[in-house]
């Protein structure tokens, strides 16, 4: 008779909860404000825009429930006490025609030559300023595109603080200005090495800036 050989299975390790853009973020910002040393002060949000809208209502403190990323550690108080920060992740348009199936990768670009009403990149900030409006913040948006580095979104008056304390950055920066928006699109990763973060956020509360007043219209 031959003999069944019956292999245990092996036990699948169970996947990190979390979104990996919004950990990606909430990492990379914790070691930039600690200098290395930590990469905990932050974690991902869970379902913080609609959290805050109904405690809103309800008179209720908002404060740690805006963005995508939410407080972990006393250390990341002074980024979240002044930025509200919504990643996203964008994907391909696919759709089928006569000719087969179509993909098209969406891009800041689309703003120029898209037919769509709101094209992706408009969708993406209305929401970061929407979550930022609610608690009097200045939005920030970080997007990743198929196969693409993380990117980071900023009005312009943001980056000229950043300009003013950092000098000129050494990397490519896209500005687009439409419908009374001015932004600022750079690659994360560069933003991190030329940006000391704790510094600006220091910076702002030092000139007392009024947080929230670059904070415009949804579009």
């Amino acid at each position: 008779m031959k003999k069944i050989k019956i292999e245990k299975s092996k036990k699948k390790k169970k996947p990190r909860s979390g979104r990996p853009l919004e950990w990606s973020c909430c990492r990379a910002i914790s070691l930039n404000i600690t200098d290395g040393e930590s990469d905990e002060l932050f974690s991902p949000s869970r379902g913080s825009g609609s959290i805050a809208t109904k405690r809103k209502k309800a008179g209720k403190n908002v404060l740690t429930m805006q963005g995508d990323i939410g407080l972990a550690d006393a250390r990341g108080k002074i980024f979240h006490d002044l930025f509200s920060l919504e990643c996203k992740l964008g994907y391909m348009n696919v759709k089928k025609s006569d000719k087969g199936v179509v993909k098209t990768t969406w891009g800041p670009l689309d703003i120029l030559d898209s037919t769509q009403d709101k094209t992706t990149l408009e969708q993406f900030w209305n929401q970061a300023i929407d979550d930022a409006s609610k608690v009097g913040k200045e939005p920030l948006l970080c997007f990743q595109r198929n196969n693409r580095s993380i990117c980071i979104v900023m009005y312009y008056d943001i980056y000229k603080k950043c300009l003013n304390l950092f000098g000129l950055p050494k990397g490519d920066v896209l500005n687009i200005d439409f419908k009374g928006h001015d932004l600022v699109i750079l690659n994360f990763k560069f933003f991190l090495k030329w940006v000391k973060i704790k510094e600006l956020c220091e910076k702002i509360n030092f000139e007392k800036i009024e947080i929230g007043k670059y904070t415009k219209t949804i579009i």
